[in-house]
């Protein structure tokens, strides 16, 4: 779905926005150290916006952030699965985009701190976010029946895609939704968007997603399932809940979304996939440059809740 261009009207401040924006971009010749470094440095913000709490706890021997927004829906629960060109990224990087979809969508969001490659290559984030989803939802199914969204951003969606794959039924079946923001889903070496040797687009090149798939795994492993969503087998995603993708219209894996979202649909599977004109990777984390970042959040946050309410009649 192509969102029209009227939406959001306003002065758009590209340059400052792209500025921002390429550090959640690891580039091939950088540095692992310093590339978290300076992402935490751009991206933590003093003050969590819209007046939501934040705690600490541990799931599955994986330290996580609690966002509470002051309205929250009981028993609504958003589990945050942070980008980071699976080499980086943090909670502190996450914390003020992620406290504004748990406050768009009345819930409470949990982003759990999961390990990255070189030190930690494939499977070690995914063993991690395993851990964590499976130890919270044990505790939320304890206490109640929760509604779960599953949520993930860029490298980030390559691990949520992985753990709905591999999730138990008992887990599986309070799982509502997944909510992929600039979703990556094919780093493979047969991806048709990386085997271009010079694609890129305002902040990505293909190059530098090669050099973090190297990174992450070894090549004969890049096209396993759980690497790269568009293997996934159609008896197995046909067992997947509604998919909500939100992406820009200029993003250099626009064709593999659109791939992954004719896998969804040809195995039946609800997908509700909106494209923001003109928009770049993320832009959503630009709110203060971009005016369309603040109400394609607020889109992603109605969708939880109404579908929530479709549950509810």
């Amino acid at each position: 779905m192509h969102l029209s261009d009227t939406v959001a009207a306003g002065k758009i401040d590209r340059r400052q926005a792209l500025k921002k924006l390429k550090y959640l971009i690891f580039k091939a010749k950088d540095d692992p150290v310093r590339y978290r470094s300076e992402m935490d440095e751009v991206f933590t913000v003093p003050v969590i916006p819209n007046n939501v709490e934040c705690t600490e706890s541990r799931f599955g021997n994986v330290e996580c952030d609690i966002l509470r927004p002051q309205v929250v829906a009981a028993d609504r629960h958003i589990f945050y699965i942070h980008g980071g060109c699976l080499v980086g990224g943090s909670r502190k990087t996450y914390r003020s985009f992620c406290a504004s979809l748990a406050d768009e969508a009345a819930a409470l969001l949990c982003v759990p701190e999961y390990r990255y490659a070189p030190t930690y290559p494939f499977p070690c984030g995914l063993d991690d976010i395993q851990a964590a989803f499976r130890d919270y939802c044990s505790l939320l199914y304890s206490e109640g029946n929760p509604d779960m969204f599953i949520a993930a951003d860029t490298a980030g969606a390559t691990i949520a895609c992985a753990l709905l794959q591999d999730l138990p039924q008992r887990f599986r079946q309070y799982v509502r939704a997944l909510m992929l923001f600039s979703p990556w889903c094919d780093i493979s070496i047969g991806s048709p968007v990386l085997s271009e040797k010079h694609a890129h687009d305002e902040l990505v090149m293909a190059e530098d997603i090669r050099r973090c798939a190297e990174l992450y795994t070894y090549e004969q492993n890049l096209s396993n399932p759980a690497v790269s969503p568009v293997y996934i087998r159609p008896d197995i995603i046909e067992h997947f809940p509604p998919v909500y993708m939100q992406a820009g219209e200029k993003e250099l894996f626009m064709p593999d979304m659109e791939r992954f979202e004719h896998l969804l649909t040809d195995a039946g599977v609800q997908c509700t996939f909106e494209v923001w004109p003109q928009m770049m990777t993320m832009f959503q984390m630009a709110d203060e440059f971009i005016p369309q970042a603040k109400p394609a959040v607020e889109h992603a946050g109605n969708y939880i809740k109404s579908f929530c309410n479709r549950e509810e009649e």
